[in-house]
């Protein structure tokens, strides 16, 4: 079966899913493309041996694309390739795992109603400019009315009210991608800043958090009573501008790929991170305890106090809820959320965000196995604990089977 993959240049969680269902794919010996652009096309392309070729969507022509005699065309939370697959009657699987945090308001439905009926109708490249126009949030909506297969990443209560009630998602467990254990609790901390570039974080507000971080890490890792040493990984571009410190125990090392990546987490007593719901599926998933470094953007406060069901002593972390007052505008909201970070890291706090991380590192780190147990029992119960990336690829390949049948 040959099939086109997308993903939303998001961080790299989006991607990260994608990687994960596609190798899945690759390894029952299906063709797989990737389309996309910056932190997921990155991402894609380090996972060269699982694509046969890794295209930017800026230098593709979508109409000729498309043609190319596809089965389907998987998406995960980038609506772009959904539509233009609509428009060219491509089969489609959207694959989401924030469903629940999209705001697409009831007094708003016969708009986006009349949006989707339009798009829908348009050619490739009429219907991608209509899409370009639309918020963030609304052309999600867009993308998973128009998806022939909607996968949705099961957490929290199913909520299938307002909006939500027109579709008809299929709940999958967490896609993740695993690698085993090879000495569990024996390796260095694992910090990820994870990829952090996006539509609303670019290089100039990336770089003062993540310098104020990796700061904090070093200077909390050495007040802490452990020896095990901490390794920062993450966007090899946001990176490679830091400043390390100059530690034999503290290294800022990108892993070469998201296998190596994962391997690492695999033997890591603690992963910190920002909470993004990739990272602490994956942290999860390896049996390894998960603490939270500041929030990247405006929706991790939110997604970290749902996940963690609220309960901060089985979750701490650096990671403060949503702002007190959020704006309207989501790129304004972000900017905010990373320099109140930074504020926190560098001004006359320090000194306590500094005690706080150290006295983190030293409990978490007495007992991952008891830590990561804890924290296992609440996201059993949020997120199910059947394999999302096998079941999702079972969905895929009977939306290509049904589409070679017709």
């Amino acid at each position: 079966m040959k099939l086109l993959f997308s993903a939303e240049p998001y961080g790299y969680g989006p991607a990260a899913k994608a990687v994960a269902i596609a190798r899945t794919l690759h390894a029952q010996g299906h063709s797989i493309s990737f389309v996309g652009s910056g932190t997921a096309l990155h991402f894609a392309q380090g996972a060269a041996d699982t694509f046969d070729t890794c295209l930017d969507e800026h230098l593709v022509d979508y109409s000729g694309l498309l043609q190319l005699n596809f089965n389907a065309a998987v998406s995960v939370m980038e609506p772009s390739l959904t539509v233009a697959a609509h428009a060219v009657g491509l089969p489609s699987v959207y694959v989401d795992s924030l469903y629940w945090m999209w705001n697409w308001a009831d007094n708003d439905s016969q708009r986006l109603r009349a949006v989707v009926e339009h798009i829908a109708q348009l050619p490739v490249d009429s219907a991608l400019e209509a899409l370009a126009t639309e918020d963030m949030h609304d052309g999600q909506f867009v993308a998973h009315r128009l998806a022939t297969r909607l996968l949705v990443q099961r957490s929290f209560e199913s909520n299938q009210s307002g909006l939500r009630s027109l579709m008809t998602p299929t709940m999958i467990g967490p896609v993740v991608e695993k690698c085993p254990t090879s000495e569990p609790y024996k390796g260095p901390i694992v910090a990820s800043i994870s990829g952090m570039l996006s539509s609303l974080v670019d290089m100039h507000l990336a770089l003062p958090w993540a310098q104020a971080v990796v700061d904090l890490l070093h200077d909390a890792y050495l007040n802490s009573n452990l020896t095990c040493g901490i390794i920062v990984q993450g966007n090899p571009a946001v990176l490679s501008n830091l400043r390390s410190p100059a530690s034999s125990h503290f290294q800022i090392s990108p892993a070469a790929d998201h296998v190596e990546a994962m391997e690492r987490l695999a033997n890591a007593p603690i992963s910190l991170a920002p909470p993004g719901i990739t990272s602490i599926l994956e942290a999860w998933q390896h049996s390894v305890p998960f603490v939270a470094l500041p929030a990247q953007h405006y929706a991790h406060g939110e997604i970290f106090e749902r996940v963690s069901g609220g309960d901060t002593v089985a979750f701490p972390g650096m990671s403060d809820s949503r702002l007190a007052s959020a704006r309207s505008n989501r790129t304004d909201e972000t900017r905010d959320v990373l320099n109140l970070s930074v504020r926190r890291l560098t001004g006359e706090s320090r000194t306590v965000e500094v005690a706080r991380l150290s006295e983190i590192l030293t409990s978490v780190g007495r007992s991952p196995r008891l830590w990561a147990e804890a924290q296992g029992k609440i996201l059993s119960r949020a997120f199910g604990t059947s394999d999302g990336t096998a079941e999702a690829a079972d969905v895929i390949l009977s939306v290509g089977c049904d589409a070679a049948r017709v």
